[in-house]
């Protein structure tokens, strides 16, 4: 599609350009058609003083933070303001959409959200951000290439948001029970640090407490990997 027919294109051409400050509010208050591409757009870009300072414009001149005639295209269409902050580990970006309303878990044309579209792209900030708004990690969709947020964040070794993930409203599960979370996270290679958070955290206490199949069933199976210190952990863990 031929982006220059767009009433938008002269603001978009600025952000992208990073023209003055100046010019970007007087283009913003010329236009009269307020779509997300713009917003869009801002969000997009990395986490700089000038992209937040555009964003924050956009939005205080009333321009949406979700869904709209963006649907002029189904391309651009796919991807609200938050995905691409997201995308894009715009932390400031993601912080300033979710404080205007954007819609934490909104699905985007593949059906992912903004958390999974964070996993999957390894923006482990914006992730930790997402999850701590309350962004569910159990989500699945496209973005997530091991099945689900968690398991996408583990597999790429972002423990900060994961860490997060145990003390967010809606903490990973895993075949239905918390109890499998620990083995993957052995098979994952977790750091230590990251184990003993799970536990102090008292998602496993009660799988933990499981007199045959509780911790002593898993510091068997972190030794039979390799994983010594974690054993002693957990064994410790299953003797308290």
């Amino acid at each position: 599609m031929d982006t220059t027919t767009w009433p938008e294109e002269p603001l978009l051409a600025a952000i992208r350009e990073h023209q003055p400050l100046e010019m970007v509010q007087a283009l913003i208050d010329a236009l009269d058609v307020k779509s997300t591409l713009p917003v869009r757009l801002a969000a997009a870009l990395p986490d700089t003083d000038y992209t937040a300072a555009v964003l924050l414009a956009l939005l205080d001149a009333d321009f949406p933070v979700c869904g709209d005639a963006a649907a002029r295209d189904p391309v651009l269409n796919a991807k609200d303001p938050l995905h691409a902050a997201a995308y894009a580990n715009n932390v400031r970006a993601v912080t300033t959409l979710l404080q205007r309303g954007a819609p934490l878990n909104a699905l985007n044309l593949y059906g992912d959200t903004p958390l999974a579209i964070a996993a999957g792209a390894k923006a482990a900030d914006a992730a930790t951000v997402l999850i701590e708004a309350g962004a569910d990690v159990n989500d699945t969709g496209e973005a997530c290439s091991a099945g689900c947020v968690w398991a996408t964040l583990a597999a790429h070794g972002m423990w900060a948001p994961l860490t997060a993930s145990w003390r967010s409203p809606t903490p990973p599960t895993s075949v239905g029970t918390v109890y499998m979370m620990i083995p993957d996270l052995i098979d994952y290679k977790a750091p230590l640090e990251v184990v003993r958070a799970a536990i102090d955290s008292g998602l496993y206490a009660e799988e933990i407490a499981r007199p045959f199949e509780g911790a002593a069933n898993m510091a068997a199976y972190a030794r039979a990997r390799g994983r010594d210190a974690m054993a002693d952990l957990l064994a410790a863990a299953a003797a308290v």
